[in-house]
């Protein structure tokens, strides 16, 4: 996998982030869910692009509804696709990510089993926990 397609890839989700929700909480999260991610395939053959993709779009459906924001995250990542279509071969992966990222979820593939971990685990990342600490 080489390092540059992973730096675009970052640099793309980031602009949409960005562009459909510049919210500084969820900015935090989604990185320390993206490095728990990354943290936890170092020295496999896992693809870091799914889960910077999916880790900068699993909560964007929150803008639409808190409650059912894996279903509606979904809509974004079309949109996504529809912006940044080199990605396009990543979709039913990013996808399995994000419906399956709560703990309800059930994973069909190895990257979703990680990016649920992952979602849960990043609440643990230092930059969230001092978010935390600077929010009370």
């Amino acid at each position: 996998m080489s390092l540059l397609k992973q730096i675009r890839a970052e640099q793309s989700v980031k602009t949409f982030f960005q562009n459909e929700w510049d919210d500084e909480k969820h900015w935090i999260h989604c990185q320390c869910v993206v490095d728990a991610c990354l943290g936890m395939i170092k020295n496999t053959d896992l693809d870091p692009v799914v889960f910077i993709l999916a880790g900068w779009l699993h909560d964007l459906g929150k803008i639409i509804d808190k409650e059912n924001h894996h279903k509606e995250s979904i809509k974004f990542v079309t949109k996504f696709i529809n912006q940044y279509p080199e990605y396009k071969d990543y979709l039913s992966l990013i996808e399995d990510c994000i419906i399956n990222h709560r703990s309800e979820g059930v994973p069909a593939s190895v990257y979703a089993h990680i990016f649920q971990l992952a979602d849960k685990v990043a609440v643990s990342n230092h930059d969230w926990i001092e978010y935390k600490k600077k929010k009370r």
